[in-house]
């Protein structure tokens, strides 16, 4: 709004862009789970934002909008690649070339949110989230996002040879073992 009004040109939308995709660049790449608590109306870039977020908890409340269309502007913040990525090319294309506004339930319904809850509940799910993944198997959480990530843009057989890698070398970790040791013996019991 201030740069339509102050008259700067697209040029400085592209340098203010590519500043703010460095965040979302970080998010996206975070070797630890992100988890997002939306409320409100979630619109253009906070769209693309959300999306980087590994686990998304909404409230009943919410509601999803592109607005990119209304106001003649693309996607930006990496929608354009997570949001079809997210919920299919198709219902991606109706979300962005449309007025269309998603109500919590059916963006979970379609895959754009994890988990829908009551707006008073939101800020102590989303932070119960988060804190059973820092208790969880932290350094394998990373290299599991890594993997599905990563699929989309390579062949199967090169994501089987990574993932063969990958749990060889989460194996020889003192938290796997320590894990997979504890999960043996609940088994025998």
């Amino acid at each position: 709004v201030h740069m339509a009004r102050s008259g700067e040109g697209g040029a400085a939308l592209t340098r203010l862009a590519e500043v703010v995709n460095e965040g979302s660049r970080a998010l996206l790449d975070s070797a630890k789970p992100v988890v997002a608590a939306v409320q409100g109306v979630v619109a253009g870039g906070g769209l693309g934002l959300m999306l980087t977020a590994d686990y998304v908890v909404a409230t009943s409340a919410a509601r999803f909008v592109s607005k990119y269309a209304d106001i003649g502007l693309t996607p930006d913040l990496g929608a354009s690649v997570l949001l079809p990525r997210a919920i299919g090319e198709t219902r991606a294309l109706q979300l962005l070339l449309s007025d269309l506004a998603l109500d919590a339930t059916t963006a979970r319904e379609w895959g754009l949110v994890a988990e829908v809850v009551a707006p008073e509940a939101l800020a102590a799910r989303a932070e119960g989230v988060a804190r059973a993944w820092l208790a969880g198997a932290t350094d394998a959480y990373g290299q599991a996002k890594r993997l599905v990530r990563a699929a989309a843009s390579r062949p199967f057989a090169a994501s089987l040879t990574d993932e063969a890698t990958t749990i060889g070398q989460a194996f020889d970790s003192a938290d796997a073992r320590s894990r997979v040791a504890a999960f043996v013996a609940a088994r025998k019991h």
